[in-house]
């Protein structure tokens, strides 16, 4: 994966991400995360740093889903910043080709190589 980073001296302008988990809630946030396996600790020496020193976290909010539930979302936006787009990523995901409607003598047919 590092050859898809962009160099350290580029990572300044790295936005911040969206942090909407009160501080009241934040060990609570944490603890269930670890508890049910959706996040581990890391050392901070691991986390990617811009050459000033500040560390580039994404963070979490929700937005409302049916039930009165919140659907989590991990904002990773600032580690984002550092990498490098792939060109193959401008293809559109397998997901999106399921409902293409081809006359009877026409096929698609897709070859991704990485």
């Amino acid at each position: 994966m590092r050859q898809l980073l962009h160099d350290k001296s580029e990572w300044e302008g790295a936005p911040f991400p969206c942090r909407k988990v009160p501080e009241a809630a934040e060990y609570a946030v944490a603890a269930r995360l670890l508890d049910s396996d959706m996040t581990d600790l890391v050392e901070s020496g691991l986390l990617p740093k811009t050459s000033s020193g500040r560390i580039l976290v994404g963070d979490l909010f929700g937005v409302p889903k049916s039930g009165g539930k919140l659907r989590l979302i991990f904002d990773r936006r600032p580690q984002s910043y550092t990498e490098e787009c792939v060109r193959w990523s401008w293809l559109p995901a397998a997901a999106q080709l399921g409902r293409i409607v081809l006359p009877k003598v026409k096929c698609c047919e897709a070859v991704v190589v990485i």
